[in-house]
């Protein structure tokens, strides 16, 4: 029995209307869109995604769950606020083939994995930190400022005698963090896994990342006498740059190396307190007056450029002054 479709007339080999007729039905299936209030991340197929338009991101989304691939996806209304643990209806325009679709949809508000965890006592690992100053700790600040875009953050921070112990997030990162502090301003980290505890959901032990940075215990400007040499410290990084007083030649060397000689031997390496005097002699020899028993006292690193009564910095030893 020949079929016809009732509006154009035309032949059919089954169903109602024709190709041309029939009607426009959009298949869509689409759960709550799920937004974090923090750092804009969507959940996307299973996992939080970071996204540079929240908008673009929305619209990806219908488009992944609307099945027509010819689909071109506008939102209707704007989200005007991210209150977290609040529901949000709207409404997306569909359009396939000119024919244009209402689709509703509920984007939830809420807090993603990573921006749930900060401001509580969660923690993976502890940076401790040893040696710090006030100097040291503008460095180190702004390298923590620096893990934020990685969910890495300082949920808690312990003073100790000798430095501090920040309770981070996530532990993967923390080795990255100790280099990159060592790189500004030098020291030495070692690396200790703990046993934290005991998941019985996954019959797996969690472990906990303990990073231990020595930072080193002088700064610019300091004057050592290492390896026999009398040394001023000019830079800190992953390699120290020190500057030979007698020789101005460059010394260069790692935290490594220091810790291991005063180990070793902890007389080879003495600090030296800088002191102000005055140039007293330029002939035969520049001497300088001694600021405790104001006697005069050999200049063993002579500067043609200094004349009398000028102010300099120095340390002393047996054989006389040495300008810093």
């Amino acid at each position: 029995m020949a079929r016809f479709c009732p509006k154009c007339g035309k032949s059919i080999i089954k169903g109602v209307f024709c190709e041309d007729c029939k009607p426009h039905v959009i298949d869509y299936k689409i759960s709550n869109i799920k937004i974090c209030c923090v750092c804009k991340k969507i959940f996307s197929h299973g996992s939080w995604k970071r996204v540079n338009n929240l908008d673009g991101a929305i619209i990806k989304e219908i488009k992944s769950k609307v099945k027509q691939k010819n689909a071109e996806v506008n939102l209707i209304g704007e989200l005007d606020e991210l209150k977290p643990g609040t529901n949000h209806e709207f409404k997306a325009e569909v359009v396939i083939d000119e024919v244009v679709h209402e689709i509703p949809f509920v984007i939830e508000v809420t807090y993603c994995r990573d921006c749930s965890k900060k401001g509580t006592e969660y923690f993976e690992g502890i940076l401790q930190i040893r040696n710090n100053t006030p100097e040291f700790d503008k460095v180190i600040n702004k390298e923590l400022g620096k893990e934020e875009k990685y969910n890495n953050v300082a949920n808690k921070k312990v003073t100790q005698p000798n430095g501090i112990d920040l309770y981070m997030t996530k532990k993967k990162r923390i080795p990255k963090l100790a280099q990159r502090i060592v790189e500004k301003i030098g020291g030495l980290y070692t690396l200790n896994s703990q046993l934290f505890t005991h998941d019985h959901l996954t019959s797996k032990d969690v472990y906990r990342l303990n990073v231990l940075l020595e930072l080193p215990n002088f700064n610019i400007g300091d004057v050592f006498c290492f390896k026999k040499k009398y040394i001023k410290i000019e830079k800190l990084s992953k390699n120290i740059n020190a500057r030979n007083l007698l020789t101005k030649k460059k010394v260069v060397f790692t935290y490594a190396e220091y810790k291991k000689i005063k180990e070793k031997d902890s007389d080879s390496i003495k600090k030296f307190d800088v002191k102000q005097t005055t140039i007293i002699r330029l002939r035969p020899n520049q001497e300088v007056l001694h600021p405790e028993n104001y006697q005069p006292v050999k200049v063993l690193n002579e500067n043609s450029e200094l004349k009398e009564d000028d102010k300099v910095s120095v340390i002393l030893i047996d054989k006389g002054a040495i300008i810093v």
